[in-house]
């Protein structure tokens, strides 16, 4: 009898937990994404939907409009650009200063 006791509890813990893992995580991910989207001007606060957690994740990259996947695509082509241009001043002039700079 004892035992069942016992394996129930261990059972009740691991699952207390493991549901306690699952919202932390979603609960700091989501505060992630609006950190990234801090910065976008315009951009809906409901966007960011987990991959794994939405229903059909094509349904919600359809509901952004074309200006605001437009600006998105800008942003991080101009963030490839300088990456870019950090990596060809660090190939013909290796030093540590290059290597550890930040782009813009």
């Amino acid at each position: 009898m004892e035992g069942i006791l016992l394996a129930g509890f261990l059972a009740f813990l691991f699952v207390s937990m493991t549901l306690i893992l699952f919202y932390g995580y979603k609960g700091i991910e989501e505060e992630r994404a609006k950190k990234a989207l801090d910065g976008i001007e315009g951009w809906p606060d409901d966007l960011y939907v987990a991959q794994f957690l939405s229903k059909n994740p094509r349904a919600e990259a359809d509901r952004v409009p074309e200006a605001q996947r437009e600006a998105v695509r800008l942003r991080v082509q101009s963030h490839l650009n300088d990456e870019q241009r950090m990596v060809e001043e660090f190939v013909s002039q290796p030093s540590v200063e290059n290597l550890y700079r930040r782009s813009n």
